[in-house]
């Protein structure tokens, strides 16, 4: 959710005729419909759109100590709708809305904090308001605390906590919270401690701005930086902050792989398996998953599991692929206890299919569910499944 959709949005059309009746309820001095005129001027909905008519019907309601209007008011000052920007007076209203618990009132108090604009810039207490927007269930929050963690601003860095504030983000469709863990995981279950943006393009993100992370992305990767590289591949090939472009993902991943990136080393050999984007070569997905794996990447060590056991670049080995597929449920568990949908998920498969763990469908199947509790798409088809005894 970008900071303007905490503005309430009336996708219902307004006819000349509610307008009127909402026109004189708020004129008779009742806030509920103050603020809701406002609203309507702010958007254009069934009259001229006017931010300054609507910082007014805004302001008469905050007044009356209507909580919804004083955080209206504070974003208005903040972004200069109707008024010039002031972010002392932003971020008195916002306190008075947090001072009726009003929840998106943290996080863009929080944001003046982190920014140090019409307020002392402090981080700690920075971090306090959106870990209050956070324990709500405010994805907003969630994903710039998780961002906070990962940086270590304002808090002592966690990477694994960093994840589990994303993944709750994540799963309110949060893109900001989507692209990072993109980023972190590459759509695997291998967690890396990348050199990411800072703050700054952070709230960008947060805002919808998505194009900041791939400008970043790409002045990085041209001077050599590996995680952007990374980085850069996963924004092509998944859309995020950039038009779809297959051969200039493969371009950065393959540069990525090539200065050891253990994800993208096991993302590549993937690619050679399938010969999507480029030509197929079992040979070469043999030596990226080996790469991977002896980095101690889970889904390397899985992939190269995969080739031993079926023969598939490399001479057919039950001994290596059950060596490879005991130690893939081994970082898998890892990334299980860490709270990982996607580490579930595939530790649920090992468990099914008896893969370097005793075959247990019934563990199999609470990890599945785990996982699609997370919101893991995979998990809850493969879930569904076991609930309707289909043998799959």
């Amino acid at each position: 959710m970008a900071a303007a959709d905490y503005m309430d949005d009336y996708t219902h059309k307004m006819t000349w005729h509610e307008i009127e009746e909402l026109k004189e309820a708020a004129e008779q001095g009742i806030p509920g419909a103050q603020s809701k005129l406002g609203d309507c001027y702010s958007q254009g909905n069934g009259v001229r759109q006017d931010s300054a008519e609507a910082l007014e019907w805004y302001r008469r309601a905050a007044v009356q100590g209507e909580a919804y209007a004083q955080c209206a008011m504070g974003f208005s000052y903040q972004y200069g709708l109707g008024v010039e920007p002031d972010y002392a007076v932003a971020a008195d209203w916002y306190k008075k809305a947090i001072a009726q618990d009003y929840l998106a009132a943290y996080s863009f108090l929080g944001i003046l904090y982190i920014t140090g604009m019409g307020v002392e810039q402090d981080y700690n207490e920075a971090a306090r308001l959106f870990r209050k927007g956070a324990e709500q269930g405010d994805d907003f929050a969630q994903y710039v605390l998780g961002e906070m963690y990962r940086i270590g601003l304002g808090v002592e860095k966690n990477l694994p906590e960093a994840t589990r504030l994303y993944r709750y983000s994540a799963m309110h469709k949060n893109r900001a919270a989507e692209m990072t863990l993109t980023l972190l995981y590459g759509g695997g279950s291998c967690i890396t401690e990348r050199s990411l943006w800072g703050i700054d393009v952070s709230l960008c993100l947060a805002n919808g701005d998505y194009e900041k992370a791939s400008e970043w992305l790409t002045a990085r990767a041209k001077q050599g930086d590996r995680d952007a590289a990374f980085g850069l591949s996963v924004c092509y090939m998944t859309g995020f902050g950039a038009r779809y472009r297959a051969n200039k993902a493969v371009k950065y991943l393959s540069a990525a792989a090539d200065k050891g990136d253990p994800v993208a080393q096991s993302k590549l050999a993937a690619l050679y398996i399938q010969g999507l984007v480029v030509k197929a070569n079992d040979e070469e997905s043999v030596r990226q998953f080996r790469l991977a794996a002896e980095q101690g990447c889970a889904d390397g060590m899985c992939g190269l599991a995969m080739c031993y056991a079926t023969g598939s670049g490399t001479e057919r080995s039950q001994v290596e692929a059950d060596k490879w597929y005991k130690l893939a449920a081994e970082q898998y568990q890892k990334g299980v206890d860490l709270g990982d949908d996607q580490a579930m998920c595939a530790l649920a498969y090992l468990y099914k299919e008896g893969n370097g763990v005793e075959m247990n469908t019934t563990l199999a199947k609470e990890l599945f569910k785990k996982a699609a509790d997370l919101g893991n798409t995979e998990a809850q088809i493969n879930f569904s499944k076991y609930e309707q005894d289909i043998n799959f």
